[in-house]
């Protein structure tokens, strides 16, 4: 059950990071509109030109405004990040725990005798390399 809704949530994650897109690269065009207007603002000495480079500013606001849903789009990037790391760390923390359950001590009556087998197969392959 704990897998089938770390799925759902990193499908879930994924879609709202690829629906979010389209506003995630208004948001980008409005900060660099907001960042070009800024940078001309300051390089001007004319009022002229400082009330012409305050409208670009005005503008890459609005846009970066209208677009602020794409902020979800980041969120859901990083949510899907953490699932899909948490995934990954669970999965080796499963295989490492199967194996040492799978693989006993030697002596015992389970499958701990195979472990030893394995040391002497790989010493035996070492002889006649």
């Amino acid at each position: 059950m704990k897998l089938f809704l770390m799925i759902v949530g990193v499908f879930a994650a994924a879609m709202i990071f690829f629906a979010s897109i389209g506003p995630l690269i208004f948001l980008a065009l409005g900060a660099w509109l907001v960042y070009a207007s800024a940078t001309a603002f300051a390089k001007t000495d004319s009022t002229a030109k400082k009330i012409f480079w305050v409208i670009p500013g005005l503008i890459g606001v609005a846009i970066m405004v209208h677009a602020l849903p794409g902020l979800f789009g980041v969120a859901a990037l990083i949510i899907l990040f953490l699932l899909v790391k948490n995934w990954r760390s669970n999965r080796r923390e499963n295989q490492s725990s199967h194996y040492e359950s799978v693989v006993s001590e030697p002596g015992d009556f389970g499958y701990g005798d195979f472990r030893n087998f394995e040391n002497e197969w790989n010493d035996m392959m070492r002889k006649y390399d």
